[in-house]
C-alpha cells in the first residue's frame, strides 16, 4: 500500500501542476480541479506513512478535515465547466465542516494515534481509517452524496442545453463529467465497503478491499494523465480534430490553406447576408448543409482558423445582434427576453450567458450603460 500511495500521490501532484500551468477559456474550471487534485494527495499521504519519522506520524489526522473541501472543490469544477459564463466558487459549507472538524481533532491527535486503539496493531491501516474513530466519516460520507446530487442536476442542465445545437465539443464535455462522476461513485462505493468492513472488524477483507482501493486510485490517476495528453481540448478548452483527408496541420501558404480561406470567406459571408443565427434551432449539420461545406471540415474551419466551438461561434453572432438591438433607442420598449429571441436565442438563461461570456456584462447592464460594442 505505501508503493500504491506514494505513486497515487505523485500522479495527483503531477495532474495538478498540468492543470495550474495550463492556459486557455478553462482556466478557472481547471484550477478547481487542481484543488481538488491536491486535497486528494493530501488524504492519500495516509498510505505513505510508514515512509516518515514517527514524529511526523502524530500529524496525519490533521489531513482528515481537508476531506470536507474536495467535494464542494470538484462542483465547483463541473459548474464552471458546463456553466463558464456563470461565476463559479467552491461552496463554504466544506470550509466551515473542514474548520469544526480541525477544531474537534487538535486535541485528540496524539490520543487518536494511540497503538491500543488499532484493532489490527497497524498504525497505516488506522490512520487510513482515523476519520470513522473522529466521529466524521459518517459526515464525510453523506456531503459526498449530496454534492454528487447537485452536479447530476448540473449535468442535466447542460445536457438540456447542448441539446439545442449538434456542438460536438459540448457533447465531449458531456461525456467527460459524467464519466467522471461515474467513476467518483464507483470508487466511493469501495470506499464505503472498506469502511464497513472495518466498523465489521472484519480484518482480512478490509486488507484485501484497501489494496484494490489501492489499485483503483491509481489506475485512475493514470487514466487521468492519459486524458490530459490524448485530449487536452478538455482542459484547454478549444478542439483541434484533423479536417477529413487532413493528417497534418495547414501550413500558410499551402494549398490547404488556400482552400480554407476561401471556404472560411464563404461562411463570414452566409453569416452576414442569410444570418442563419437567427434561428435558434440552427445546428452545425444545418450550417454545413446551406454553405455547402462539409459538416467536419466546418467543425474544424473554426476551430483552426477562429479558435471557437460552433456553439461559440454562432452564439457570437447572435450576442452581436442583440447587442445593436439593446443599444438601438427604437428598441427600448422590448423587454430582454424578447431581444433574445429576436437575436435567435430561445431561453434567456442561455442568452444571459452567451451575453456575458462575449460581452463581460450581462445584457441588462449593458443596456444600462449604454454600451455599443461587443467584446470578447
Amino acid at each position: 500500500m505505501t508503493a500504491l500511495g506514494a505513486l497515487s500521490v505523485g500522479l495527483c501532484v503531477l495532474m495538478s501542476a498540468f492543470l495550474l500551468a495550463v492556459s486557455g477559456p478553462l482556466r478557472r474550471a481547471n484550477r478547481f480541479l487542481a484543488g481538488f487534485l491536491l486535497l486528494t494527495a493530501i488524504d492519500l499521504l495516509g498510505w505513505t506513512i510508514l515512509l516518515f519519522p514517527p514524529g511526523w506520524q502524530v500529524w496525519f489526522p490533521l489531513r482528515l478535515p481537508f476531506g470536507y473541501l474536495q467535494m464542494p472543490l470538484l462542483c465547483a469544477y463541473v459548474r464552471a465547466l458546463c456553466f463558464p459564463g456563470q461565476r463559479s466558487r467552491a461552496d463554504m459549507t466544506g470550509g466551515l465542516a473542514a474548520i469544526l472538524s480541525a477544531i474537534s481533532l487538535i486535541p485528540r491527535a496524539r490520543t487518536i494515534l494511540s497503538p491500543g486503539l488499532s484493532p489490527g496493531g497497524s498504525t497505516d491501516q488506522f490512520v487510513a481509517t482515523g476519520l470513522d474513530l473522529a466521529g466524521n466519516d459518517v459526515a464525510l460520507h453523506l456531503q459526498f452524496y449530496l454534492y454528487l446530487a447537485v452536479m447530476a442536476v448540473l449535468l442535466m442542465r447542460y445536457r438540456a442545453r447542448r441539446r439545442e445545437t449538434d456542438d460536438r465539443a459540448g457533447q465531449a464535455t458531456l461525456y467527460w463529467v459524467a464519466t467522471l462522476l461515474g467513476i467518483s461513485f464507483a470508487a466511493h462505493m469501495m470506499v464505503v465497503a472498506k469502511s464497513w468492513a472495518w466498523l465489521g472488524d472484519d480484518r482480512q477483507a478490509y486488507a484485501w478491499l484497501q489494496l484494490c482501493t489501492g489499485i483503483v486510485a491509481v489506475g485512475v490517476n493514470c487514466a487521468l494523465t492519459f486524458v490530459a495528453l490524448t485530449r487536452q481540448s478538455l482542459f484547454v478548452g478549444i478542439d483541434m480534430p484533423p479536417a477529413k483527408g487532413r493528417g497534418r496541420p495547414v501550413v500558410p501558404g499551402s494549398e490547404f490553406a488556400t482552400i480554407d480561406a476561401h471556404a472560411l470567406e464563404r461562411l463570414n459571408r452566409y453569416m452576414i447576408e442569410q444570418e442563419p443565427f437567427l434561428d435558434p434551432a440552427l445546428t452545425v449539420r444545418r450550417l454545413a448543409r446551406r454553405t455547402g461545406i462539409a459538416e467536419r471540415d466546418l467543425s474544424a474551419l473554426l476551430n483552426r482558423h477562429l479558435g471557437q466551438h460552433f456553439f461559440d461561434f454562432v452564439n457570437q453572432h447572435r450576442v452581436r445582434r442583440a447587442s445593436a438591438l439593446l443599444a438601438d433607442p427604437t428598441h427600448a420598449d422590448k423587454t430582454i427576453l424578447e431581444i433574445a429571441h429576436e437575436a435567435g436565442f430561445n431561453s434567456k438563461s442561455s442568452f444571459n450567458t452567451a451575453f456575458s461570456k462575449h460581452c463581460g456584462v450581462t445584457p441588462t447592464v449593458f443596456r444600462r450603460t449604454g454600451a455599443t460594442a461587443v467584446t470578447g
